[in-house]
C-alpha cells in the first residue's frame, strides 16, 4: 500500500488514524504475516521463562522497550509478536512519528489504552526523537502503557540516551519504560527499571510478580 492508497483508505474508513498500524508496518502493513511469540520460542530466539516473563508485564499494563546496539535484530519482530499477549479490551494507538498530532488524547482512556512506538531512534522520520520523545514521555505521565522498540546495550544505557539532548527527559520521565529487553548473541536479557533508575537483570516468571495487582 503506498502513500497514496493510504490516504485514499484513510478517506474512506471511519477508524481513527491513530488505529491503523501504518506507522509499525510501514507500506507493507496491510499484507505483513508477523512471527508467533511461539514460532520465535521455538527459534530459540528466547526462553519459555522470559516470554512468560514479557507476556505477563505486557497484559498487566507495563510499559516495555525491546533494545538491541545494531539495527535488523528483530526488534520489532519480537514487539509484535508480544501484541498478542495485550487484552483485546485494550484501546491501540500506533504513534505516528515525529509529527504525532497526538489527537487520542481526547478519544482514548489513558488507564485503557497502549500507545505504540515502532522506534525511538534519529534514523527515520516516522520514528520518534526529541520533542516527540518528550510528548511520549508525557503521556506515559498520565497513566498509558508504552511499548516500543530502541537501540541501546543495556537498561541504563538507554536511559542515558533518553536523559541526553535532544530527548532531554528528567530523571523519572527517563524511568517510563518499567521494562527492558536486551537482544544479545546470546538471546533476550530482561532488565527491570526501578522507580529510583536502578537497572536490575533478571529473568523468568519471578520477575513477573513483582508487577502483580
Amino acid at each position: 500500500m503506498n502513500h497514496s492508497t493510504l490516504v485514499e483508505f484513510e478517506a474512506k474508513t471511519t477508524w481513527p488514524a491513530w488505529s491503523v498500524p501504518y506507522h509499525w508496518w510501514g507500506t507493507a502493513w496491510a499484507t505483513h504475516s508477523p512471527r508467533t511469540l511461539e514460532e520465535l520460542i521455538a527459534a530459540g530466539c528466547l526462553s519459555v521463562n522470559i516470554a512468560a516473563t514479557m507476556v505477563s508485564a505486557i497484559a498487566g499494563g507495563i510499559s516495555v522497550v525491546v533494545l538491541a546496539d545494531e539495527s535488523v535484530r528483530g526488534k520489532t519482530t519480537l514487539l509484535t509478536a508480544l501484541l498478542a499477549s495485550l487484552p483485546s479490551a485494550r484501546t491501540r494507538i500506533y504513534w505516528r512519528g515525529n509529527q504525532e498530532p497526538r489527537d487520542f488524547l481526547s478519544q482514548t482512556s489513558p488507564v485503557e489504552s497502549t500507545i505504540l512506538v515502532n522506534e525511538i531512534s534519529p534514523h527515520l522520520p516516522v520514528y520518534v526523537w526529541g520533542p516527540a520523545v518528550r510528548q511520549l514521555a508525557d503521556c506515559a505521565g498520565v497513566g498509558y502503557q508504552l511499548l516500543a522498540t530502541g537501540h541501546a546495550r543495556s537498561a541504563a544505557d538507554w536511559q542515558a540516551r533518553l536523559r541526553a539532548q535532544p530527548n532531554g527527559l528528567t530523571p523519572t520521565q527517563a524511568r517510563c519504560f518499567e521494562l527492558a529487553a536486551i537482544l544479545t548473541p546470546d538471546g533476550v536479557r530482561l532488565e527491570y527499571i526501578s522507580r529510583t533508575g536502578a537497572c536490575v537483570s533478571q529473568g523468568g516468571v519471578s520477575v513477573a510478580r513483582r508487577w502483580a495487582r
